[in-house]
């Protein structure tokens, strides 16, 4: 148990760094870590906790279904999971990845959006730049609001 604990921990802080340097340049175009984080030094620890525990969690929990599912792979029919453990574990996770959720609401605008919404409203012709599907699907929902 101790093992599936350490690197449980080890995953989840390799994924969260990850992850962060993977948004500071996405957001600033850059690897420096300190220079930008001077404005948003709060929200940055509060993102690679919130991963840090996410990742965390989802590892430690697939760890207890595998050993779960090995354990009683005879009692129980193959591929039923341990509704009580889930039951415990996702709104943890929901808990977790809450200030996250509330600090990106409602969402991010990529740096390719412009072009999608300039093909969405017929500004400019339809390419395989983006999914066509979800270009038109984009559509949908801007004549959808336009009414």
């Amino acid at each position: 148990m101790r093992r599936k604990v350490s690197i449980s921990v080890i995953g989840a802080l390799i994924m969260a760094f990850i992850q962060l340097i993977g948004a500071v340049v996405y957001n600033y175009s850059a690897i420096d870590l300190f220079a930008p984080f001077a404005a948003v030094l709060g929200k940055s620890i509060l993102y690679f906790i919130t991963k840090t525990v996410i990742f965390f969690l989802v590892l430690f929990l697939l760890f207890l279904i595998i050993d779960n599912s090995e354990k009683k792979r005879s009692e129980k029919s193959p591929g039923e999971i341990n509704r009580r453990l889930i039951m415990c574990f996702a709104p943890m996770m929901f808990l977790f990845y809450l200030p996250v959720f509330i600090s990106y609401y409602p969402g991010i605008f990529s740096y390719d959006m412009k072009r999608q919404t300039r093909e969405a409203l017929g500004l400019l012709p339809l390419s395989n730049f983006h999914p066509v599907l979800h270009t038109l699907f984009l559509k949908l929902c801007y004549s959808i609001c336009m009414c």
